[in-house]
């Protein structure tokens, strides 16, 4: 953190401070949840041999809906919420909290902006790693995958990359497939507010959770980027967030390293969401050098290039120089290759091309077209396609390579426990029933 934005930073969290006691003031612009419910103590076979005094004191029941506010007092959420009021009949579906963990993953704070259904339904997921757990690798992890190599070296650091400000560059050669980071959020916020939300309440309650996260976390969230303008900490989550599910909810998720990664329009790295974890990982796209930026895009890796320069310009605030975007022969042929894919696409939906001849071409020539753009991220999609497309010419063996091919790509780049994999399976299993002669 440079001098100058840690001192922006210490101005801000300065103002956010004053903020919380003008609310403190005046208790009707902010609620907080209490909690009078009998707790309960599940069994936890996994956890520590010793038990941890702290654990004693157990997260209250999830009998009905009405208990979902008291709930979140301590038990995975160390503070009580900060709650903002709805008019709406069902109160507890819509009651908008704050909610706080001071020890998240045995790496920090958890700050979430969401609903006090959706707190409710994640003690599961926010209590099903004992912080005390993480001084050991897990036994299929290799070191490598964790936060450092085998040899205790940090994989990457954040340095001044020149105009684009702070990222993260390569410490060591990085192999492709590698997992180079694995972070949980320090923050999640819900995409969709629930409506008839008093916005001055919710703000209020956003600042007085933000304001129980260890000095030096808000610090290092006040310091990232911004872009739209309005409350800090809503455009600082609006302009480093990425969009994930959390309790099959979509919310904007922030992260302290991960969120400093910079745009390539052909990039290095992925990200992969795991809602089970609650956890981002960082996966080397291609082989990456000792020294070498590590980058993601921040746009959907299939769009054009005016498509993404506007994407980008409008959501981030930038204008892309990556060498993509600077090289207008290569950007020339990148749109040409990417305006022939759609056309593929475009094609295999049409009836009068299904012919096994025709399909094989049109395949054939999309493959290349994957390897041209370096489009390995999104094959699995395009696999789902065309194994839909075998199945309705009636060629089901194809059909099933595909969807397993498909699958397989899912899992890989977008994890086992996402919305797409799942549907992928689905699919596969129906290609299997309908060969073994089932339906």
């Amino acid at each position: 953190m440079s001098p100058a934005m840690t001192k922006k930073a210490q101005a801000v969290l300065a103002l956010l401070a004053a903020s919380a006691v003008g609310v403190d003031a005046h208790t009707h612009a902010n609620t907080t949840v209490t909690d009078s419910l009998p707790r309960r103590c599940d069994a936890n076979p996994a956890g520590p041999l010793v038990p941890d005094p702290r654990d004693w004191t157990c997260r209250a029941p999830i009998d009905h809906l009405p208990r979902a506010a008291a709930l979140a007092v301590r038990n995975p959420w160390t503070h009580p919420p900060h709650c903002a009021s709805s008019s709406l009949h069902d109160r507890y579906a819509s009651l908008y909290c704050a909610f706080t963990k001071d020890d998240f993953q045995g790496a920090g704070g958890l700050v979430a902006f969401t609903s006090a259904k959706v707190a409710a339904e994640a003690h599961r997921s926010l209590e099903d790693r004992d912080p005390r757990w993480l001084r050991f690798p897990s036994r299929d992890a290799p070191l490598s995958s964790l936060s450092g190599s085998s040899s205790n070296k940090p994989r990457y650091a954040l340095v001044d990359v020149g105009a684009k400000g702070l990222g993260l560059v390569a410490q060591e050669p990085i192999k492709k497939g590698d997992v180079l980071a694995r972070e949980g959020p320090v923050m999640l916020k819900m995409v969709e507010r629930p409506k008839e939300m008093d916005k001055g309440e919710a703000q209020a309650a956003q600042e007085r959770a933000f304001l129980q996260l260890a000095k030096a976390e808000q610090l290092e969230i006040l310091d990232l980027a911004r872009n739209a303008g309005g409350h800090p900490i809503d455009d600082i989550v609006r302009t480093n967030s990425f969009e994930v599910k959390f309790q099959g909810v979509a919310h904007f998720a922030l992260f302290k390293d991960i969120s400093r990664i910079n745009h390539a329009c052909k990039p290095n790295a992925v990200t992969r969401w795991s809602q089970t974890k609650l956890q981002m990982e960082v996966i080397a796209y291609h082989d990456i050098k000792a020294g070498e930026e590590i980058t993601i895009s921040y746009a959907p890796m299939h769009l054009l290039s005016d498509d993404r320069r506007d994407m980008i310009i409008s959501s981030w605030g930038f204008e892309c120089k990556c060498p993509v975007c600077t090289d207008e022969g290569e950007m020339y042929l990148s749109d040409m290759h990417r305006r022939q894919l759609d056309r593929i696409m475009e094609e295999l939906a049409m009836p009068e091309v299904r012919t096994p001849a025709l399909v094989s071409e049109l395949v054939s020539e999309m493959e290349d077209m994957i390897d041209d753009e370096a489009l390995d991220s999104q094959r699995g999609d395009l696999y789902g396609v065309v194994s839909r497309v075998w199945s309705e010419v009636g060629d089901y063996a194809k059909a099933l390579r595909y969807a397993e091919r498909g699958m397989g790509l899912h899992e890989y780049y977008r994890g086992i426990d996402d919305s797409s994999t799942w549907q992928a399976k689905r699919f596969v299993d129906f290609l299997k029933m309908k060969i073994g002669g089932r339906i």
